[in-house]
């Protein structure tokens, strides 16, 4: 990674572990992109899969691979994505493609939200949110306020753009969370540390089927991690 003479302007980062069947079904949007802008790089990262999510990935110049054997968790993907980005700015986008990606670049375009942090609020626009997803994701947020401190409305959202910066460089290096509660210590962290902002914007969103996130079994753990943050940085 570097801070000077990028050589694109986006890098989207697409964390993807056992995604093979839903990449199949939205490459062709991400492949879309290409069609309309060529300042931009997209970087599949296959954590650790192990239904074969890497082959459904094409090789094509701007896309790139970052794939490994063991899964490591959401955050420590999104690092190892962003280790290898071109871009001035990093764009996060989930492997289901439930946001408009251009929409949100242009978002930033529009309105010149050039530093800091850029998140998609889903949660005050219509949205396709089953309830029980609805649900589990506020009282996270919930939590993560009570206990870490966070002002954020939506932490856990997948549509995030941030710009590459040596202030952003030492978040990094600080981050410890690799799973889903890595969103609220990356926030904790830019914060407290480095004074990066973090603004929100309403975004549409399509919430899909076969999220690998389970409110039974990621719970406890997620709360746990909570924990660890405020014990850590707060």
């Amino acid at each position: 990674m570097v801070f000077d003479n990028f050589a694109i302007k986006y890098s989207i980062i697409v964390p993807c572990y056992n995604e093979s069947i839903r990449l199949k079904q939205k490459m062709k949007y991400f492949l879309e992109i290409f069609n309309k802008r060529s300042d931009v790089e997209i970087i599949f990262v296959d954590d650790g899969s192990i239904d074969g999510t890497r082959n459904v990935i094409p090789i094509l110049e701007r896309v790139k691979i970052v794939s490994y054997d063991n899964n490591a968790g959401k955050w420590e993907a999104i690092k190892r994505g962003w280790l290898v980005a071109s871009g001035r700015y990093c764009v996060l986008s989930d492997a289901d493609y439930s946001y408009d990606i251009l929409e949100f670049i242009d978002y930033v375009e529009k309105y010149g939200y050039t530093s800091g942090i850029l998140i998609g609020n889903r949660y005050n626009s219509i949205n396709e949110i089953p309830f029980g997803r609805w649900f589990a994701s506020r009282m996270f947020n919930v939590m993560a306020r009570v206990i870490c401190g966070i002002t954020v409305d939506d932490s856990q959202s997948p549509a995030k753009i941030w710009d590459n910066s040596v202030a952003m460089m030492r978040v990094w290096a600080q981050m410890n969370e690799s799973g889903f509660a890595g969103d609220v210590e990356f926030l904790v962290l830019c914060k407290k540390y480095n004074g990066i902002t973090a603004m929100e914007v309403d975004i549409p969103y399509v919430a899909q089927q076969g999220s690998t996130v389970s409110v039974r079994k990621h719970s406890l753990k997620m709360f746990h991690s909570l924990i660890r943050i405020r014990n850590r940085w707060c």
